[in-house]
C-alpha cells in the first residue's frame, strides 16, 4: 500500500477532518535559516503536491507530550522530516529555500506532529535503505521504503502494570529484570526481510507487516503476581497471528514460580 511514511490512512483522514479549509496533512521537510532556526517547512501531501508553510512565535504547536518532540525542539529545526497536520492562515507569502529560490507559502496557525524521521537508516540485505520513523508511542517505529511504502510497523517490546501499589518495589524490580534479560521474542531483522520479500514479489495489494511484544500484569492474587505476554507477528501483511503466554512470580520477591 503506497502512502507517505508514517501513519495509517485513517489517522490522516482524522487529522484532515479537523483542519478546515486551510488544513493540510503530510510530510514536512524542515527549512532552516543560516542560524539553524526553523523558518518553515515544505509539506508534501498524499497526492505529491508541495506546499510552503511558514512558522513563527505565534504558531501553536501540538504533539504527544514527552514522546515525539518539544515545541523548542521543533522550532529549532532539530528534525529532518516529520508527519504533521497544519492549519494555515489564508494570506499568501513566500518561503525562502536554503538551496535558493522560494516557494508559495502561508503562515501556520497551528502545527500538530504525529511522527518524525529518525536520523538512522536501516539497511536490508540487498542494500536497500529504509527510513525509520518515530511514532506516537516510544517503542513504536515504522520502517519505510524509499518510495514511501510502509514496510513494517514495529510496535516494540513493552512492559506495563508493575507500578501498581500492591506490587512491592523489590518484586517489581526483579520481574522487570527478568523480562529485560529475556528481550524480544521475535527477530526484527528477519521480519523486515520477510516483509521486503513479499513486497518485492510484485503482487498487488501489499500491506505493511506488523511485529510487537506486549507484556502486562493481569492479576495480583494471594502470594503471586501474574503477567501475560502477547506476541503479534504478521502471517502476511495485515493478517497477523497473536500468541499469548502467561507467567507467575512470587509477590514478595519477584522470583518466577
Amino acid at each position: 500500500m503506497k502512502k507517505l511514511c508514517a501513519l495509517l490512512l485513517a489517522l490522516a483522514l482524522a487529522a484532515l477532518s479537523g483542519c478546515g479549509a486551510g488544513g493540510l496533512y503530510g510530510r514536512a521537510d524542515a527549512v532552516v535559516d543560516e542560524n539553524g532556526v526553523l523558518t518553515g517547512f515544505v509539506l508534501t501531501d498524499e497526492l505529491g503536491n508541495r506546499h510552503g508553510v511558514i512558522v513563527d512565535s505565534e504558531t501553536e504547536f501540538h504533539t504527544d507530550a514527552g514522546v515525539l518532540m518539544t515545541r523548542n525542539g521543533f522550532m529549532s529545526g532539530d528534525f529532518e522530516a516529520a508527519m504533521v497536520s497544519v492549519e494555515r492562515a489564508p494570506w499568501p507569502q513566500r518561503l525562502e529555500l536554503p538551496q535558493g529560490g522560494s516557494i508559495a507559502a502561508r503562515r501556520a496557525r497551528s502545527v500538530s506532529v504525529s511522527a518524525y524521521l529518525l536520523p538512522e537508516r536501516y539497511t536490508l540485505a540487498d542494500g536497500t535503505e529504509l527510513e525509520v520513523w518515530q511514532m506516537r508511542r516510544p517503542a513504536w517505529k515504522e520502517y519505510c521504503l524509499p518510495d514511501g511504502t510502509v514496510l513494517l510497523d514495529d510496535l516494540g517490546v513493552t512492559l506495563s502494570g508493575l507500578e501498581r501499589e500492591d506490587i512491592p518495589p523489590q518484586a517489581a524490580e526483579r520481574i522487570e529484570g527478568h523480562y529485560a534479560g529475556r528481550g524480544a521474542l521475535y527477530d526484527l531483522d528477519a521480519e523486515l526481510e520477510r516483509a521486503y520479500a513479499d513486497y518485492a514479489g510484485g503482487e498487488e495489494g501489499f500491506t505493511a507487516y506488523t511485529a510487537g511484544q506486549e507484556t502486562r500484569v493481569t492479576a495480583v492474587s494471594g502470594n503471586y503476581v501474574n503477567l501475560t505476554t502477547k506476541l503479534t507477528l504478521s502471517v502476511r501483511g495485515s493478517l497477523v497471528d497473536v500468541t499469548s503466554t502467561g507467567e507467575s512470580f512470587d509477590l514478595a520477591t519477584g522470583e518466577p514460580r
